[in-house]
């Protein structure tokens, strides 16, 4: 039985980058495209959410490479919540490109990154995103 990690069975995206703290919807800078794909786990990192201030992380799709419509799966933070992790898990998506809409509210909230890993790929080991700079793994590495 061969030993398989997650970096040859999952493609890891940056899908977005640090926004400075405001109250503008923040949206990727690109759809994920789900051909080929089962799945797709979106972690968004939060930082510092003001008092009164409310974050809405929600996931969308669409037929086409297209800001996608709102699909019923959302996370929910309010201002105890700073320096935390938003997640969404979308398995087998009814179209084929996917993306998310993270809209903040009320006061000032800070998103520090969106990273998207897409599993249960149809071709392995898998291909990394452009937006890997680097990576590396091993199965019981020797010691330095």
């Amino acid at each position: 039985m061969s030993i398989q990690q997650l970096l040859e069975e999952c493609r890891f995206v940056s899908s977005a980058d640090d926004a400075a703290a405001g109250t503008s919807d923040v949206t990727p800078s690109a759809r994920i495209d789900m051909q080929g794909w089962d799945g797709v786990l979106l972690i968004a990192k939060i930082g510092t959410i003001v008092a009164t201030g409310t974050v809405d992380f929600t996931a969308r799709s669409a037929s086409t490479d297209v800001a996608g419509a709102k699909l019923s799966l959302t996370a929910a933070l309010t201002d105890a919540d700073d320096d935390t992790l938003m997640i969404l898990d979308l398995r087998d998506p009814d179209e084929r490109y996917v993306d998310w809409i993270i809209e903040r509210g009320t006061a000032n909230s800070e998103v520090d990154a969106v990273i998207a890993i897409q599993y249960r790929g149809s071709s392995l080991p898998s291909v990394q995103g452009a937006t890997v700079g680097a990576s590396a793994s091993a199965v019981r590495p020797a010691k330095q």
